[in-house]
């Protein structure tokens, strides 16, 4: 129990040593955590009623998932027409599609990649990639209650029932979704959520609660721990939550997750942070990560951190720099990963982007796998 409490404190302490770093750069203007830091001050005329610029936005605030990702709700799909594509376009008939009727809604994400990687493997070397194919169906019966279902060909799958709107602008769910932790990146190849095992294949079924109110915001949910799994293999469950300030100029957090399984025991702290100065974005995450091999009564103590730098010059263009680092092991030397990458993100129009990276891999021994494609994102 001390351990799990020396953790925490872990966490919360690199949160605040983040602190000075981002409350001073002013926010002009979220789910893509680099959407959150570049609108963060933005509502769209007719929300003001639920919510409050100074605040501000928090994922509830543009998609129906409290901990962001997924279906966009109103509010978010009017973020993606106005603000985010070179060309702008009247959007009331396209919401009297995607509403079959007044409680119920659909969306979806369909990504196709072509990825062309030094490393001698057939399936990346040279290839055409569908990336993901989403479908997402919201039933709202009333305010407070929605029924979610996100399908995906590639394995994909969240769904869950959830209690909204309750005071403090809190929620209940439950039901199978990615634990809440960190920066949530679109990404999942990211060492944040690839090394963690927190990407888009790793749902596990639970129960969730958070709130968002004023500047203050926090998500928990206690799992299984048995991700992708539709029942737990012991009797032990996982926790994870993440907890922070808002603001119109910067957002800073802490997170927290354990999980003991039958052959391991996992335990991550961390901190994130984002703010937006002008026409730049940044965010950032750095995680401590405890792993235990209880079969062979071995434990490694690494880290992995992300860095992102956006510049925004014009409406519907994005360019970015990402750094990734991952050390499995700190008593070890040579064992880490980095990744530097450089990239493109074009909106031409209402809900499509065409994005093109290139990234340049590090380890030791050097491999010859530097890697770098073209993305098509259509969305709604």
């Amino acid at each position: 129990m001390t351990s799990g409490i020396h953790r925490v404190l872990i966490g919360v302490g690199i949160g605040l040593s983040l602190l000075p770093q981002v409350l001073f750069f002013p926010n002009e203007a979220t789910a893509v955590p680099q959407f959150d830091a570049r609108f963060g001050s933005v509502l769209m005329p007719g929300h003001e009623m639920h919510m409050e610029s100074s605040y501000g936005l928090s994922c509830a605030d543009c998609h129906v998932n409290p901990t962001g990702g997924g279906m966009r709700n109103e509010h978010g799909r009017e973020v993606m027409l106005d603000l985010l594509p070179m060309v702008k376009e009247d959007h009331a008939e396209f919401e009297e599609m995607i509403h079959w009727s007044k409680n119920v809604a659909i969306g979806g994400d369909f990504r196709f990649m072509y990825i062309h990687s030094e490393k001698a493997s057939t399936d990346s070397q040279d290839s055409f990639f569908p990336m993901q194919s989403d479908l997402y169906v919201a039933v709202s019966p009333t305010d407070h209650l929605t029924l979610y279902l996100q399908d995906g060909a590639g394995g994909t799958r969240e769904y869950f029932g959830l209690i909204r709107n309750l005071p403090y602008n809190s929620y209940i769910k439950v039901g199978q979704f990615i634990p809440p932790y960190g920066l949530k990146l679109d990404d999942h190849t990211s060492f944040i959520r690839d090394k963690l095992q927190l990407g888009v294949l790793d749902q596990d079924a639970g129960v969730e609660t958070g709130f968002a109110d004023g500047h203050f915001f926090g998500h928990a949910a206690v799992i299984n721990g048995s991700p992708g799994a539709t029942v737990d293999d012991n009797s032990n469950k996982g926790f994870s939550g993440t907890a922070g300030l808002r603001s119109r100029y910067a957002t800073i957090g802490g997170s927290y997750y354990a999980n003991r399984g039958l052959h391991s025991d996992r335990n991550y702290a961390g901190g994130y942070a984002m703010a937006h100065l002008w026409r730049f974005s940044w965010l950032g995450e750095w995680d401590m990560v405890r792993v235990a091999n209880l079969d062979l009564d071995t434990r490694m103590t690494g880290s992995v951190m992300y860095q992102e730098l956006d510049f925004n010059p014009s409406d519907g263009v994005v360019l970015k720099a990402k750094y990734d680092r991952y050390d499995p092991d700190r008593t070890e030397s040579k064992d880490e990963l980095q990744r530097y990458t450089a990239g493109l993100d074009i909106y031409p129009y209402p809900y499509s982007e065409v994005s093109a990276q290139y990234r340049r891999n590090l380890e030791h021994p050097a491999l010859r796998n530097d890697e770098w494609f073209v993305l098509l994102h259509l969305f709604f």
